[in-house]
């Protein structure tokens, strides 16, 4: 009986000559070409290499896998950084000199000039989107010498309370500067102290109101460093600010009501992460 004869019922070598049979079986590492070298007992035998050949298949497709889950892994960590041109770290402090205007047809607002001061805030960043929260103090003049002669000098007026600010950073592809949206929520109580005369003798007069603003607008980041932006920005919004509380001499003298305006704010700063 010819090998291929002898071996038709083995299905290892139905579509292989006697030849390329004989050649199989002894690669396998059998000496003599018999049918239970190929069976699954033998230690040897076609069912040892099938089992070596598809455990380095699935070695393979097991580094693939492996491959693809880090690099899915790794672009999401980048996906879940925040812009390059904010601060890296989640946490920072920023330092600002600080600008704020108010308009509208009161009093209260008209005749404030522009006034200058400083801004302080903590943020939190944990991606494009982050959290600003602090403090702002503003200084203005109120031009009241040529309409009133009983003011011995021109009154000073103060604008400070906390505030509130989101942000979302854009991205641009740069490495170096960055626009964002905020918005801004300001408790504030504006403050006016002035001189006047009365009955011949001076005075002192304070005026105060508390108030609150609501802005939007936005800016942009510079990178500066490692841990260091420059931060330059403006928001525009709507006041509102209760009754004012007179007082002459410390004294309780009067309640004037106030009207709805519109503010200005603007700043240039340095935010340090920590």
């Amino acid at each position: 009986m010819s090998w291929p004869e002898k071996w038709t019922g083995c299905p290892c070598t139905r579509s292989i000559s006697g030849w390329e049979e004989y050649t199989w079986v002894h690669r396998c590492g059998v000496g003599t070409p018999r049918h239970d070298s190929c069976s699954p007992h033998s230690s040897l035998g076609h069912s040892g290499r099938a089992s070596h050949v598809q455990h380095r298949v699935g070695g393979t497709t097991m580094s693939y896998a492996k491959r693809a889950l880090i690099a899915a892994i790794v672009a999401a960590g980048f996906a879940a950084q925040p812009a390059v041109a904010q601060s890296a770290q989640k946490w920072s402090l920023q330092a600002s000199l600080f600008s704020s205007t108010l308009f509208g047809d009161n009093p209260i607002f008209k005749n404030v000039d522009p006034g200058a001061g400083f801004e302080i805030q903590a943020r939190w960043t944990p991606s494009l989107f982050s959290l600003g929260a602090g403090f702002q103090w503003t200084t203005h003049k109120q031009n009241l010498l040529d309409s009133e002669p009983n003011v011995l000098d021109d009154p000073n007026t103060t604008l400070n309370g906390f505030f509130v600010e989101p942000r979302y950073v854009i991205l641009v592809g740069s490495n170096t500067v960055a626009p964002y949206l905020s918005g801004r929520v300001s408790f504030l109580r504006q403050t006016t102290t002035a001189q006047f005369s009365t009955a011949g003798e001076p005075a002192t007069l304070k005026a105060s109101a508390d108030g609150i603003n609501f802005n939007g607008g936005g800016g942009l980041l510079f990178r500066l460093g490692g841990r260091v932006n420059l931060d330059v920005g403006a928001t525009y919004g709507f006041s509102n600010f209760g009754d004012f509380v007179v007082e002459i001499d410390g004294q309780e003298r009067d309640r004037a009501s106030t009207s709805s305006g519109q503010n200005l704010a603007v700043r240039m700063g340095l935010a340090l992460g920590l």
